[in-house]
């Protein structure tokens, strides 16, 4: 049965294949449409603004208008208003966790919106001393984890805060969890083990921050995600697997 959080994501995958797949772009199509009914697109935007913000990013993609799609002014819902988190929780973002924020953030760029600097601060403040975030802005040692801190980067740079001491130290935490057979883990753990989600979110993380990620000091992550590919095109989320993950071959593309 057809998912709009799936096909969301598909969308920003199908995107990228069109440069190589003239094919693609008819994929591309069926989705957004498939997106564009509201009982999917809108039903999906309205759970989250993280969701929200993927769709953002689906329909500008598609050359759509993000502020009229599936009935949506989806910059609005993913924006209106900043989240007011449990005691424990942070305070200031968009979303449930940093990583719906930091979709938020890349999201906003998207648009052509500007981000607020109030949406900044507690991305400052939820940085750990190792330099990475986790998803749930713990800044206790050990909770970072490598997909938030490479989305995170990614808002920075499409914010305009590339230059920013938090990305330097950002990078040297995401080269901690470098497994030592190639592509990156989650998050620290003895021995380290890489799966193709962490790895291709760090990828565009070093794509984002200016990196070549081909290099030694990256473990050529390039060719580190490509070795998670099954015979059948689809791509493993672990090298033990066998079959081949939907959502760790869309983010791998």
């Amino acid at each position: 049965e057809p998912d709009p959080g799936a096909t969301t994501d598909a969308v920003i995958a199908l995107y990228a294949a069109t440069q190589g797949d003239p094919a693609a772009a008819a994929s591309l199509d069926a989705a957004l449409a498939y997106l564009e009914r509201d009982e999917n697109g809108a039903t999906y935007a309205a759970t989250g603004p993280g969701q929200a913000a993927k769709l953002v990013m689906a329909a500008v993609a598609g050359g759509r208008d993000p502020r009229d799609f599936a009935g949506m002014d989806l910059v609005a819902t993913m924006t209106t208003p900043l989240a007011t988190p449990a005691p424990d929780g942070i305070g200031g973002i968009y979303g449930d966790d940093l990583y719906d924020h930091a979709l938020v953030l890349i999201a906003l760029t998207a648009a052509g919106e500007a981000i607020p600097d109030a949406a900044l601060e507690p991305v400052r403040a939820a940085e750990g001393e190792d330099g990475g975030w986790a998803f749930d802005g713990s800044t206790t040692p050990g909770a970072a984890d490598s997909n938030t801190t490479a989305l995170v980067i990614q808002a920075l740079v499409a914010s305009g805060h590339g230059d920013d001491p938090m990305v330097d130290r950002a990078l040297a935490f995401l080269s901690t969890l470098l497994a030592p057979d190639g592509g990156f883990a989650y998050g620290p753990a003895d021995p380290l083990v890489a799966d193709a989600n962490s790895t291709a979110l760090v990828l565009q993380a070093l794509i984002a921050a200016g990196e070549d990620p081909a290099s030694r000091e990256w473990g050529n992550a390039p060719l580190a995600l490509a070795r998670f590919q099954t015979p059948s095109g689809g791509l493993r989320y672990m090298a033990a697997d066998e079959e081949p993950n939907l959502l760790a071959t869309v983010q791998a593309i």
